[in-house]
């Protein structure tokens, strides 16, 4: 029945996308480990190093709670190899310590059942008195490497790199804190403990968390180029995002400097603070250009007379409104106009040729471009 169960475990398990080298530490702890131990590492965002050093903890007999300072994906293998060497020391003198005075313990009540029988219970008495006193006496030394440590957001905390040293001797208990949240800005206090039999000595370290990553802001692009008195600059149009590592999202706090258009060349800056008071910038380089003049539109004056000339041909004249000659004014005469509107459809090309086409077809014409007062074209008027 255990076949069957740890088989369809590995089926549930290859599932998870894990790579042939991470599936080899999970048949590697399924020799020696339960299922449920098995399953503490047995993860994607574990690399096999990773999960071999998580696998030798166990195999080693460290719980999870132990190991919790050092099982976090964004520890390399090698800080976790360093902290779990640290941790399984510390429990082999303490176990070889337990056990040691585990023995002593079991010879001086021997020796007490003796000295009971012997001489009585005063001497029992007086023994262990003195081996109390011994415990009592006994200097328990936990130095850390400062009083105060202080931590980026969201780095590890590994409580034992802070101890420098301690009492190392038979039947003395290194007790080290819990992990703390460093995705919490601000100061916290943890506690260490080392005992004995008899007594307990302390130290405090204080863990200040602090933000000192300004946000990040994404422009849709570093350069732009606008027209003079025709463009109008939108700042909200070239950010693309600005996010902080503990704030989140803040691309709607950015803030941005307005431009001046009489400047051919300016940088725009936009920036964002976080409630650290990190701020990130980025910038935009602005340029702004002078219009194109707006070409005039040609003005076309056709004259056609019915008579004959001395040769005996029709005579067709054309001048444009540049014509200094006023004869060819005074033949003209004017029967009607047709508009050729831009907002009919027309454009300034097709509005002049087809007032041209439609001249022609009634004889003498006028071709004059039509203009709102402003300066700015709206079409042609036909007149005959």
């Amino acid at each position: 029945m255990k076949v069957i169960i740890v088989a369809d475990y590995l089926s549930e398990v290859k599932t998870r996308g894990l790579n042939s080298a991470q599936m080899t530490e999970v048949y590697e702890g399924l020799k020696k480990l339960t299922t449920d131990q098995v399953d503490l590492y047995a993860k994607p965002e574990y690399d096999n190093m990773q999960m071999q050093e998580i696998r030798l903890g166990l195999e080693h007999g460290l719980t999870p709670d132990q190991m919790a300072v050092f099982m976090n994906p964004e520890i390399s293998w090698e800080a976790m190899n360093h902290n779990r060497e640290k941790i399984e020391n510390a429990n082999v003198i303490d176990k070889r310590a337990k056990a040691k005075l585990h023995a002593q313990w079991l010879h001086i009540m021997f020796i007490a059942l003796l000295i009971i029988t012997l001489i009585g219970t005063a001497s029992v008495g007086a023994y262990l008195f003195h081996q109390y006193q011994m415990l009592q006496n006994q200097n328990l030394t936990l130095i850390l490497t400062a009083d105060e440590v202080t931590l980026d957001y969201g780095a590890a905390f590994n409580p034992i790199d802070y101890v420098q040293d301690y009492t190392k001797e038979d039947g003395v208990e290194l007790i080290l804190p819990d992990v703390i949240d460093t995705h919490q800005i601000g100061k916290t206090e943890v506690l260490y403990k080392i005992k004995n039999w008899i007594k307990t000595g302390t130290a405090v370290l204080a863990v200040n968390v602090i933000d000192q990553s300004p946000p990040d802001v994404t422009l849709s692009t570093h350069e732009v180029t606008l027209t003079r008195g025709q463009d109008t600059f939108s700042g909200k149009a070239y950010l693309s995002s600005a996010a902080d590592n503990a704030d989140g999202d803040l691309t709607d706090s950015v803030i941005w400097n307005d431009p001046d258009e009489s400047l051919n060349d300016q940088d725009i800056t936009y920036s964002v603070t976080d409630s650290s008071g990190n701020t990130g910038t980025a910038v935009l380089t602005l340029h702004y250009k002078d219009p194109d003049p707006v070409p005039e539109p040609e003005k076309i004056i056709v004259y056609q007379n019915s008579g004959e000339s001395n040769s005996g041909s029709t005579q067709s004249s054309f001048s444009s409104s540049t014509d200094s000659s006023g004869s060819a004014a005074q033949q003209s005469q004017t029967h009607g106009s047709q508009d050729f509107m831009f907002s009919d459809g027309y454009n300034m090309d097709s509005a002049y040729q087809a007032c041209i086409a439609a001249g022609s077809a009634v004889g003498t014409y006028q071709c004059t471009p039509i203009s709102d007062g402003d300066g700015i074209y709206t079409g042609y008027q036909l007149t005959y």
